[in-house]
C-alpha cells in the first residue's frame, strides 16, 4: 500500500471517530498554565480547543490527545482532570492530565494518572495531586 492511500485510510478515521481533545497552555519553563477540554468528531476537535484557549488569551499550546489508553476516544462517560502542583527549580511547576472512562470517575481517574504521567516524566506519588474538575459527557 502506497503511504498516499495509508495516508487517506487514516485521515478518514480520525475525520469520523469521536473523541474528545485536551490541550493545554504553557509557560518558557513547561509548566501550564491552563487547560482546555471539547468533544468532537475528526482532527476539527483538536482544532477546536486550540481556539478555545488562544480566545482565552493563552499561547504556547500543547495537545495532550488523543490517546486511547487514556479514554480519549470514549463517546460517553465520566472524565476527570488531574492537576499536579510542586515546587521545581524554587518555582512552582504545575501539569495536567485527563482521563475518561464509559464505567465510573474512578477508572476516568486512573486514566488521567496515566495522562499526566505520560506529559510530566518527573512526576511519581510522592508529588501528589488533584481533582482541578470532572465530568459527565
Amino acid at each position: 500500500m502506497n503511504l498516499i492511500k495509508l495516508f487517506s485510510k487514516t485521515t478518514g478515521f480520525f475525520e469520523t471517530t469521536s473523541h474528545m481533545a485536551f490541550a493545554i497552555s504553557e509557560d518558557s519553563s513547561g509548566s501550564s498554565k491552563a487547560w482546555q477540554i471539547s468533544w468532537g468528531k475528526g482532527v476539527s476537535v483538536n482544532l477546536k480547543v486550540k481556539k478555545l484557549l488562544k480566545k482565552k488569551g493563552f499561547g504556547n499550546i500543547k495537545y495532550q490527545s488523543p490517546h486511547e489508553e487514556h479514554g480519549h476516544f470514549v463517546v460517553r462517560g465520566f472524565w476527570v482532570v488531574v492537576k499536579c502542583s510542586r515546587n521545581q527549580a524554587n518555582q512552582e511547576y504545575v501539569s495536567y492530565g485527563m482521563g475518561a472512562d464509559q464505567g465510573s470517575y474512578q477508572h476516568a481517574e486512573e486514566k488521567a494518572l496515566l495522562n499526566l504521567r505520560h506529559y510530566d516524566t518527573d512526576w511519581n506519588d510522592s508529588y501528589g495531586y488533584s481533582i482541578s474538575r470532572k465530568g459527565i459527557f
